[in-house]
């Protein structure tokens, strides 16, 4: 790819993924890497992740901290279903019309191919594609025509995949020998990176314990090696009493996966299933020896989640594994599939606890001198062409300056009001106290710039009443005639002038809604959280929750962009005119505002 555009300015980065999952947990440094250098990035993954440990709304939440939007698709992971997978395509591909982006990242099967075809049907300027691991594209198919026959066709269609992209990246060089060797691609057009990196501060060296304890992470496919895992531990348990063979990882829906019946039958041979966690440094400090038998690997992550912590490792002489592994200096490699060699390996390291510690710490330097995510990511940013200066534009420079200006502004007013206005504050509270109950306070975790949650404060204005089943009477039936007079003054939203002292919200900006919107916005719509979000806003003095949704995101988009210090005084004298009228309060023939179901919720 030739690198950043002439002009300098930033570029709209559409990241397209297999599992939701991988964009917190594995490209979430890169994710932030592409936003520091001034770039705007939207996610695509799929709507129902089967792997997923955190729900979409979590995996949103999570990208929204970043500064990243998140947008699910219609998806399957694995397999072959033209029906599915053409509607995939037509997702992608109404995608690219609807965000124009100048830049298209995918990585794995599904998602560089319908990704990388949908980038051309849409003509996007730069597209490329991660190479992660082979997989059921191209491994275990021996015998089975039905297999061997999806492979065939998966390949063609990562060959015409691979032809619309500028770049296609490997994290082995033995992934890429084998596709450019298949005529799948041109090795002029790869590239490689040592994997996706690690936080080296974040899995840092642990003192061994004295005892041999195995630990093997992994999904529970055949692919992964863990049968040949369990035998080994099968035949180590009677030489080595009071050893423990821990496997770690999450149960797979894919076909032939192994199953709950599969687990109890290893573990009445010696193995112990410790369930899945979304953090393994707890387990890798409690073993002392990593063992990942796996068939093939792109670069496996917990091979090096394992080094960086000073573990050995005892992995497979195979694509993928043996590039962590330097032979008899971190660790050792085994045949694929040959359980007796593995057996003999984990005995040697399981009576040498000398050994241990110098594979151990020679991994950590290992991980150091290749794996540091920083070092990833640069060379990541510099082949997706993300890595050159981004300049601001004139109207981005203007609004810094506002927003620089902003700031004191909102310090000054909130303080002010905060401190001459204690004493009637207090006053209001005892009325809601003796009015409403306890607390006074509403407080509800909501969304600020980027979507960055914070806790938000308002004099509550409804009752805790409930029916008979338990549950919360609907709003209008809690709302208070006391209540109702505070929302009309908007006398309810003067506790937020401490979020705004705070710097989580500005005395003008698009109110704060919930948590749970953030993954239902549209990108265009998403932008309202460009900036900090406002006591008052754009949208509250043209309608307030009288507006549909859609038009009530468009005035906030409206203000994102035109901001400006005249503007927000503007919109400061119309917020007064409209308490002073008591209008735009509610909805037609609702208490509050209607709920937000998504794009199709705004008509």
């Amino acid at each position: 790819m030739s690198g950043v555009p002439e002009n300098g300015l930033p570029k709209r980065v559409l990241v397209i993924a297999g599992y939701g999952r991988s964009l917190l947990h594995f490209r979430g440094p890169l994710l932030q890497a592409m936003r520091d250098a001034g770039h705007q990035v939207v996610a695509v993954a799929p709507q129902y992740d089967l792997m997923a440990q955190e729900s979409a709304d979590d995996i949103a939440e999570g990208l929204a901290k970043l500064g990243v939007h998140y947008r699910p698709i219609r998806m399957s992971r694995t397999g072959m279903n033209p029906r599915h997978d053409l509607t995939t395509l037509r997702e992608l591909r109404a995608l690219m019309d609807e965000l124009r982006p100048d830049v298209v990242f995918s990585y794995t099967i599904k998602a560089v191919i319908y990704g990388s075809l949908a980038a051309r049907m849409g003509g996007v300027p730069h597209t490329a594609a991660m190479v992660t691991g082979l997989g059921y594209a191209f491994t275990g198919g021996e015998g089975d025509l039905k297999k061997r026959a999806v492979q065939l066709g998966v390949q063609q269609l990562y060959k015409r995949a691979f032809a619309a992209c500028d770049r296609v990246i490997f994290q082995n060089p033995d992934d890429r020998d084998e596709l450019v060797g298949l005529g799948l691609l041109p090795q002029s057009k790869t590239a490689l990176v040592n994997g996706s990196g690690l936080s080296l501060s974040h899995y840092a060296p642990k003192p061994l314990p004295a005892e041999p304890k195995f630990l093997m992470i992994a999904r529970l496919t055949p692919e992964k090696g863990v049968a040949e895992y369990a035998a080994a531990a099968q035949e180590l348990g009677p030489q080595l009493p009071g050893t423990t063979f821990g496997l770690l990882g999450p149960l797979d829906y894919s076909p032939g996966a192994f199953t709950e019946a599969d687990i109890a039958r290893w573990e009445t041979g010696g193995l112990t299933y410790l369930g899945e966690t979304k953090d393994v440094r707890p387990y890798l400090e409690d073993a002392n020896i990593f063992v990942l038998p796996s068939y093939r690997e792109g670069t496996p992550r917990t091979v090096l989640e394992a080094m960086a912590m000073g573990r050995p490792v005892i992995t497979t002489d195979a694509p993928g594994c043996r590039e962590t592994v330097e032979e008899g200096m971190n660790g050792f490699l085994v045949p694929v599939k040959d359980s007796r060699a593995l057996a003999a390996r984990m005995l040697e390291l399981a009576q040498s606890p000398e050994l241990r510690e110098r594979m151990g710490a020679a991994g950590r330097v290992r991980a150091v001198e290749r794996y540091d995510v920083d070092g990833v990511n640069t060379r990541m940013l510099e082949l997706l062409g993300l890595d050159g200066e981004v300049r601001e534009t004139a109207p981005a420079k203007a609004h810094r300056s506002v927003d620089v200006f902003k700031r004191g502004i909102d310090i000054a007013i909130s303080g002010a009001a905060l401190i001459l206005g204690a004493l009637p504050l207090v006053g209001l509270g005892l009325l809601v106290h003796l009015r409403l109950g306890s607390p006074i306070l509403f407080t509800q975790t909501r969304p600020g710039r980027y979507g960055q949650p914070f806790k938000m404060y308002k004099f509550r204005t409804m009752t805790d009443e409930r029916g008979q089943n338990g549950e919360l009477l609907p709003d209008a039936d809690r709302l208070t005639p006391f209540g109702q007079f505070l929302r009309s003054t908007s006398l309810d939203e003067l506790p937020e002038l401490w979020n705004v002292l705070k710097g989580e919200m500005s005395l003008v900006g698009p109110r704060p809604l919930l948590m749970s919107y953030l993954p239902l916005y549209s990108p265009e719509q998403a932008r309202r959280h460009e900036v900090k979000p406002g006591v008052t806003g754009w949208a509250q003095v043209n309608g307030r929750n009288t507006l549909s949704w859609d038009k009530k995101f468009e005035y906030d988009v409206w203000y994102v962009d035109h901001r400006s210090l005249t503007l927000d005084f503007r919109i400061f004298l119309m917020t007064l005119l409209k308490v002073i009228k008591r209008d735009g309060i509610s909805a037609n023939g609702e208490a509050t505002m209607k709920e937000f179901r998504g794009n199709d919720a705004g008509a």
